[in-house]
């Protein structure tokens, strides 16, 4: 009986993209960064040795931490050879100040090209980039219904098979690129290679 109380209303962030003109997609030369790392940079600002006292946390800061270096290499090999632009976006989990220190040391000569967002809306920021690299990620529902690229990082973190195991994030990596290598993920860039967005097992999910 309580089941009736329920209305279904969909998701408000899907309602949002269609105020978003998709021809400005990429209008200045931006590929987006999407951080998903909340167990090693939280936002309460709590240590990652914290959380590892649950014992079921242990695989996700290794997998972070894989994802981490990862996205390092590949904002370090887009700034060295592209000439596209990066916009850092963090998980709403994680501290935009410690994101925004990571960038200011670790990427400080490349700061004219570099920016961490802080914009509260997903789709304001992802309609503004020619690809999304991102690890395994719920925002591949708000790329694909904006026809935007997604770049997948998990065959170069080492992480491809263990989210393989999920059927939802089965058919994200199946319906992103997934490249093996930073080779083929900036040959995916350079060529501006597109994705098909049509699906019908992503429509019905």
């Amino acid at each position: 009986n309580d089941k009736k109380k329920i209305i279904k209303i969909g998701s408000p962030k899907l309602d949002i993209i269609k105020y978003f003109d998709q021809k400005n997609i990429g209008s200045k030369k931006s590929i987006g960064i999407i951080g998903r790392f909340p167990n090693i940079n939280s936002i309460t600002g709590k240590m990652t040795i914290r959380g590892l006292s649950n014992i079921g946390n242990l695989d996700r800061v290794i997998i972070q931490c894989k994802d981490f270096v990862t996205n390092h290499n590949v904002i370090k090999e887009i700034l060295k050879k592209t000439d596209y632009n990066v916009s850092i976006r963090a998980h709403p989990l994680e501290q935009i100040k410690q994101t925004e220190s990571y960038v200011k040391d670790e990427l400080k000569e490349y700061s004219d090209r570099v920016e961490v967002d802080k914009c509260l809306v997903f789709a304001e920021w992802a309609n503004k980039q020619n690809y999304i690299i991102a690890p395994t990620t719920t925002a591949f529902i708000e790329t694909y219904k904006m026809k935007i690229p997604l770049i997948i990082i998990d065959y170069i973190s080492g992480t491809f098979p263990y989210l393989k195991k999920f059927k939802m994030s089965r058919i994200w990596q199946e319906n992103s690129f997934c490249p093996k290598s930073l080779d083929d993920l900036l040959k995916i860039i350079e060529s501006k290679k597109k994705l098909n967005f049509k699906n019908k097992e992503v429509e019905k999910f």
